[in-house]
């Protein structure tokens, strides 16, 4: 979990009842305050992966891809290809391991419950944002206890669970997010879903800015 003082502490000084900073983090935080929408900064070169914002019931959430996709029904000549393990140098071996007796097998239709299981973990939309954002986490902001979260990455928060996810809280932390992946010139475009309305940020909420 990272926080906002994190996001903030290398632009930001506060001093006389106001809050100053240099742009363009100043520019962002002012158009959060003044409209209540994000600023997503243009993303620098190429654009290799959109992500989208999305309010579930995990809350704020970032999806690569549709949040809504459902499993595939998959032989099991697919399945063991989404899994990377077909082809296979020990055909026989594999074919045991999973319970085949003959290669004909392969395209018998695996059971959708099986399906689900290991989909979730390798191709669900929230899985692959975490997977992409994950390689990024030593350069995002330090973790610190004394504020609220701008980005939390989850990761099976419950015994035997296999849930992954990306979560931001507010407009604040989604704008810092962009501009601070645009720094690592990451090729990472955030968009927020049609209609869904964020909150400010605490940090915003409670200063007072100056002229």
């Amino acid at each position: 979990m990272f926080s906002r003082r994190g996001f903030l502490t290398s632009f930001l000084s506060a001093g006389a009842g106001q809050l100053l900073c240099p742009d363009p983090i100043d520019r962002i935080l002012r158009h959060v305050w003044d409209t209540g929408r994000p600023l997503l900064e243009p993303t620098p070169g190429p654009i290799q992966t959109i992500l989208t914002l999305h309010d579930d019931d995990e809350g704020y959430v970032l999806h690569e891809g549709d949040p809504y996709a459902q499993p595939p029904v998959l032989t099991w000549r697919e399945f063991l290809q989404m899994r990377g393990e077909y082809p296979s140098d020990d055909l026989p071996l594999l074919l045991e391991e999973h319970g085949l007796e003959d290669p004909r097998q392969l395209d018998d239709i695996v059971d959708p419950d099986q399906v689900l299981e290991d989909w979730i973990v390798i191709e669900a939309s929230n899985h692959r944002a975490f997977n992409l954002l994950y390689q990024y986490e030593p350069h995002l902001a330090p973790e610190s206890e004394d504020d609220a979260a701008a980005i939390e990455f989850v990761d099976n928060p419950f015994m035997g669970g296999s849930y992954c996810g990306v979560h931001l809280f507010d407009a604040e932390g989604v704008s810092l997010l962009q501009h601070r992946l645009n720094e690592l010139n990451a090729g990472i475009r955030i968009e927020v879903a049609k209609g869904l309305d964020l909150p400010l940020g605490v940090d915003l909420e409670a200063e007072e800015w100056g002229e």
